[in-house]
């Protein structure tokens, strides 16, 4: 009686032990599942970040692409710009060259033509050459030239004065 008493105990008691096994195995299975769905979110998570990065490094490149042709084409206006002003320069802008724009006479002050302004060449304006307006040369207003007389002007300085 004892025996099989004693067996019964140890019998229930085992299985006690087992029921709570049980539930600890059902337990660790939930912290599995849980760890399972943490696993699952984080690698969502992570996925639907690098997917944003990715979007995001990719809206750059797009950003620096149109960015980099905004300047390339800005670039490229600027050198039309340039080209059209160096041959607008060269051929007409600011005077069309030695016949009028902000002169009476060939040897224009302030035009950008062959003569270029401030440069160093005979029809310099504010040069000193021999059709220069307030220059020291044969045809200047109040100089001392050939046609000057106790510093009064002569008719071809006077028309040199007028024109220049």
């Amino acid at each position: 009686i004892y025996a099989i008493c004693s067996d019964m105990r140890y019998a229930i008691c085992h299985m006690q032990y087992a029921i709570c096994d049980m539930r600890y195995a059902i337990c660790d299975m939930r912290y599995a599942i849980c760890d399972m769905r943490y696993a699952i979110c984080d690698m969502q998570q992570y996925a639907i970040c690098d997917l944003r990065y990715a979007i995001c490094d990719i809206c750059h490149m797009q950003r620096y692409a149109i960015c980099n042709m905004r300047y390339a084409i800005c670039d490229m206006r600027y050198a039309i710009y340039d080209m059209q002003y160096v041959i607008i320069c060269n051929l007409q802008a600011y005077a069309i060259c030695d016949l009028q724009a902000y002169a009476t006479c060939k040897h224009m002050p302030y035009a950008i033509c062959k003569h270029m302004p401030y440069a160093n060449c005979k029809h310099m304006p504010y040069a000193i050459c021999k059709h220069m307006p307030y220059a020291i040369c044969k045809h200047m207003p109040y100089a001392i030239c050939k046609h000057m007389r106790s510093a009064s002007i002569c008719y071809a300085m006077l028309c040199y004065a007028m024109l220049c």
